[in-house]
């Protein structure tokens, strides 16, 4: 339903992210039935790059929509990270036939990582290609059609802290994200000041308590 197909505009518009965004560490993860990490978090944008590029259904594996698992490994790869300006981007058509995304999101969440989702696919839907040609059927013979569930996958962003991108709006998404992603790095730097001052706060409060108690302590004997 899309031209030429969804996974071949996917690709195209994260090589358009990537390219708005040369200055970020990012990383690259694809999914189906299950999840690969191609590339880890790095600033060699030119190799995530080639990996989304490169990307084949042949490369996916076991075929379905397993979003949980990769909202996992994508939790995974910010392990070491510190801060709350970790993002993740999911672009899918929404139909998740594995489940547990929802909680996934909330683990997410508490680990200070923002979630935007990007729909691949139209209202109306398209029908699912066979392998060999033709369309694929279910065991009943009626042909498959797969459309994006647009509201689940706004509920999953909200539940992210984040928004529900459009693949029409063009460089509107990208304006949108640099606006978020600048509110994320304002959080950041008060997050790190605010770290910082309770870091330090301890010892001050140490040398006011020891002279507290040498001011009493005089105080008595002279008394």
């Amino acid at each position: 339903d899309i031209k030429p197909d969804r996974l071949s505009r996917s690709k195209l518009w994260i090589k358009q992210f990537i390219e708005r965004f040369p200055s970020e560490r990012m990383g690259f993860i694809s999914f189906a039935g299950g999840a690969y990490l191609h590339t880890p978090l790095t600033t060699d944008l030119a190799t995530v790059y080639q990996m989304a590029g490169a990307l084949t259904p042949d490369q996916l594996g076991t075929q379905g929509t397993g979003i949980a698992g990769a909202l996992a490994l994508a939790e995974k790869s910010f392990a070491r990270e510190q801060g709350h300006h970790k993002v993740v981007l999911l672009v899918s058509d929404g139909e998740d036939h594995e489940g547990g995304a929802v909680d996934q999101v909330a683990k997410l969440n508490r680990a200070g990582i923002t979630l935007f989702t990007l729909p691949v696919g139209t209202e109306t839907g398209g029908w699912v290609p066979a392998p060999g040609g033709g369309v694929l059927a279910n065991d009943n013979g009626n042909p498959v059609q797969t459309r994006p569930d647009r509201e689940w996958l706004a509920a999953l962003a909200r539940g992210g802290g984040g928004e529900m991108l459009e693949m029409a709006d063009g460089q509107g998404n990208f304006e949108l994200l640099r606006k978020k992603f600048d509110a994320l790095a304002r959080v950041e730097a008060a997050y790190q000041s605010f770290s910082d001052y309770r870091s330090y706060f301890q010892y001050f409060l140490f040398i006011a308590c020891c002279l507290l108690f040498a001011d009493s302590y005089f105080y008595r004997r002279n008394s």
